[in-house]
């Protein structure tokens, strides 16, 4: 649970990181883009920071209680997150793409994909689906084939990277 968490706490700062300080200020430069989806950040990061609070307590005095309050804080963040995501792909993306070319959003993107956490870009891979969908998407993308195979930094590895740092903890979870 440690390690998921720490791995997701990653993911999320990076994330929050590429959209404040780099995505929707290069979005702010044609559109009044809506403060609400940074503002959700700080109370997002609270929640998860209070989540990872009780997850280091895990194994140390009251072990029922720790878990009970985990699942409590956990829907919290699920109640705060679900409904951001939502609002960033119904209300942000759908402005980036009306007035931005995919190409100059792909340049952005670019920007911190290069210099990405592999587990969070392994995550990206990861929740496309199969290699068929990832295959797909790459095409769609104008991404070459061979990125797929590269070492270290192609989808394939980057997928196996989260597999083996993400799910594979939630797998022995459910186990």
């Amino acid at each position: 649970v440690r390690a998921w968490m720490a791995g997701h706490m990653r993911h999320v700062h990076e994330h929050h990181h590429n959209e404040d300080a780099i995505f929707n200020p290069f979005l702010r430069t044609r559109i009044n883009y809506p403060e609400k989806l940074e503002a959700d950040h700080v109370a997002l990061v609270a929640q998860m920071e209070a989540i990872e609070g009780v997850v280091l307590r895990l194994g140390i005095g009251d072990w029922a209680r720790c878990w009970a309050e985990l699942g409590e804080m956990w829907l919290r963040y699920e109640d705060l997150m679900l409904p951001h995501l939502h609002e960033e792909e119904v209300v942000g993306l759908p402005l980036a793409r009306a007035f931005f070319t995919p190409q100059e959003i792909g340049k952005v993107v670019a920007s911190f994909i290069s210099k990405g956490d592999p587990v969070s870009l392994g995550s990206f891979v990861h929740c496309m689906g199969h290699k068929k969908d990832v295959n797909q998407f790459m095409s769609q993308e104008g991404i070459p084939g061979f990125v797929w195979y590269l070492p270290g930094k192609g989808f394939k590895s980057l997928r196996t990277i989260y597999r083996k740092k993400m799910v594979s903890h939630i797998d022995s979870l459910v186990a």
